[in-house]
């Protein structure tokens, strides 16, 4: 069996024939998660990556590794790490969150609730309902069309705050059809989608 050596400690990575022992991804997502609660991120992304290697249609393995990636700091990786996870679970909030945030990291206020708005036309969430509500002062309002009018309004806003304190704030110019349209893209690992 090979073995790969991550930050000291030894963690099965295949059989000699390449084929994953059983049980491996389970054994190694719960590796990589234990690594990044203990502060081994590098550790734990090399197992995010290697399972992402394996098992690249796994949301769950890329939306872990663009957590790890955010707490690294690498911003930009961590956002098209959620943006896969977005496109291969569409409806998951988690996954859609994390892109909504990383977008917001990197001063794309629009295209964050543009990705806020496309969630919202396939699924209810309460923290997008949240944060809307907090933003407008009311809460968010329920046909297709005053919602996407509240995200866009509350993007607005915060996107003017944001300017107002000096903080960079950049813009795609997208539509949302063209945002919408560009969900179902994969992206590589080092390609910033939208890019700046």
């Amino acid at each position: 069996m090979e073995r790969a050596k991550v930050e000291g400690e030894v963690t099965e990575v295949s059989n000699a024939d390449g084929a994953a022992p059983a049980g491996s991804y389970r054994t190694l997502f719960d590796r990589a998660l234990k690594l990044r609660d203990t502060g081994k991120l590098r550790a734990s992304l090399r197992i995010f990556d290697h399972l992402i290697g394996r098992y690249p249609n796994k949301p769950s393995v890329w939306g872990m590794r663009g957590a790890v990636l955010r707490l690294l700091d690498r911003k930009a990786e961590a956002m098209v790490s959620f943006r896969e996870a977005s496109w291969l679970s569409p409806r998951s909030e988690l996954a859609s969150l994390g892109l909504f945030h990383g977008l917001i990291s990197l001063g794309r206020v629009e295209d964050a609730f543009l990705e806020a708005e496309r969630f919202l036309g396939v699924e209810m969430s309460p923290e997008y309902s949240r944060l809307v509500a907090e933003l407008l002062g009311h809460p968010l309002r329920a046909t297709p069309e005053e919602r996407g009018a509240d995200i866009r309004r509350a993007g607005g806003l915060l996107e003017s705050e944001m300017s107002a304190k000096g903080l960079a704030v950049f813009s795609s110019r997208k539509t949302r059809l063209e945002w919408i349209r560009t969900v179902p893209s994969r992206f590589g690992s080092n390609e910033d989608p939208g890019g700046q």
